[in-house]
């Protein structure tokens, strides 16, 4: 049973199955430019503004988050991704709720659940260790090495809003180092495929948290995590919904990272394009034109075809289409990809005259700094400008780029 069909059958099993919604957030909900969670287009219930009739809601729903774009390629992280999540409303019984995480984990993804390490809230000088959680998970049988705490703070996904503790379920692929790999660890050990968040507390505006009249505990994960972990391969791009636009890029490209960010970029294109969203220089169309130039730049670096990026997008919907409410790619949307590959082609070119022009003229890596932001500005990707300058010998002032981005970054904040 693949992924997908597990997590349905056990939603089934207790829950509402919610409809999935688009990856737009709900009219008055500003707080991100794409829905990021299956709870974000719950929150009107999670706060107890809407009655859906239930205290058990489960879905999925596609989801954007672009904040790990620069590790996209070299880790699990996706910009895209279709997540499974389940939320219960009113009483908190732990034991249950972890007995119902182990279930869908051992008895419908048949992953053993006595390689389950559960990450909880260590002590933090803003909230208590949450030792109720281990509690519960030593009263299941889960042997202490399993259970490790690291200190963080407390989840809020609405702010301001409702907070407490969180547990990341990970699972202990068996792939080590070597000596000192422990649940912590960054090797890709332990791949997380479940998280709780426990949303019993509310802030009471002077720096306190009061119980909240109606606790919430939230649990989801990445159907691509998911079905890393069911088909035991432990990697999100031989999922379901990735792996065979994967192979076909990866046979293209020879980069294997460039590959993989080619892959997550083409369905993400694909997903904003289906969902109406047009290239610009502004909201949501800005993302969209800036994972066509990532993807391009990937693409330009191999040597391969460029056109492999619209064709790529054309597959990835082909695929998920109809999976937890994926779009179509139209005919109009294809023209729009097109346009985009042809104009991002000229922006490039400009830009290649213009640095050309003016680099030997950049003595000072602030200069230097300033051309890059200039360029990057004005359509270029970073990745592409990195690699002229290479073949120019000229190091890229990372440190003094940061600075310049920054510094814009505060300008439009004040703007905003």
């Amino acid at each position: 049973m693949d992924a997908v069909a597990a997590f349905l059958a056990h939603a089934r099993g207790g829950s509402t199955v919610m409809p999935s919604r688009g990856i737009v957030p709900p009219t008055g909900d500003t707080s991100t430019l794409f829905v990021t969670a299956t709870v974000q287009v719950w929150r009107d219930w999670v706060l107890s503004r809407a009655d859906m009739g239930t205290g058990r809601l489960a879905g999925l729903q596609w989801c954007v988050r672009m904040k790990a774009i620069d590790s996209v390629g070299d880790s699990h992280f996706l910009t895209s991704f279709l997540m499974a999540g389940e939320a219960v409303a009113g009483p908190i019984e732990r034991v249950a709720i972890f007995s119902r995480v182990q279930a869908l984990i051992g008895e419908r993804l048949g992953l053993p659940t006595s390689r389950l390490v559960y990450l909880l809230n260590g002590e933090h000088p803003e909230h208590a260790a949450d030792t109720t959680s281990a509690e519960a998970l030593r009263n299941l049988g889960v042997q202490p090495a399993r259970i490790v705490f690291r200190p963080r703070r407390w989840a809020t996904p609405f702010k301001p809003g409702p907070t407490g503790p969180s547990v990341f379920v990970l699972l202990d692929t068996g792939r080590c180092c070597g000596p000192g790999c422990a649940p912590l660890c960054t090797c890709g050990r332990y791949l997380q495929i479940w998280h709780l968040v426990f949303l019993e507390r509310e802030s009471d505006g002077a720096g306190g948290f009061a119980p909240r009249a109606r606790p919430v505990v939230d649990g989801a994960a990445s159907i691509e995590w998911l079905d890393a972990a069911a088909s035991g391969t432990f990697d999100v791009y031989e999922s379901v919904a990735l792996r065979g636009l994967w192979h076909q890029l990866r046979d293209a490209i020879s980069d294997e990272p460039a590959a993989r960010l080619v892959t997550d970029h083409c369905r993400t294109i694909a997903l904003l394009a289906g969902s109406g969203i047009r290239p610009s220089g502004r909201g949501h169309g800005q993302v969209l034109r800036r994972l066509v130039s990532r993807a391009c730049a990937a693409v330009d670096a191999s040597g391969a075809d460029r056109r492999i990026v619209a064709a790529g997008a054309v597959q990835a919907a082909a695929t998920c289409v109809g999976l937890g409410g994926f779009p179509p790619l139209d005919t109009d949307a294809r023209r729009a990809l097109d346009a985009e590959l042809v104009a991002y082609g000229r922006r490039v070119e400009d830009a290649r005259r213009r640095y050309r022009r003016r680099i030997r003229s950049c003595q000072s890596e602030q200069a230097t700094a300033r051309l890059v932001f200039e360029l990057k500005t004005s359509g270029a990707p970073l990745a592409t400008l990195a690699r002229w300058l290479e073949a120019d010998g000229v190091a890229l002032p990372a440190d003094q780029l940061d600075r310049l981005q920054s510094a814009e970054r505060e300008r439009s904040r004040a703007l905003s």
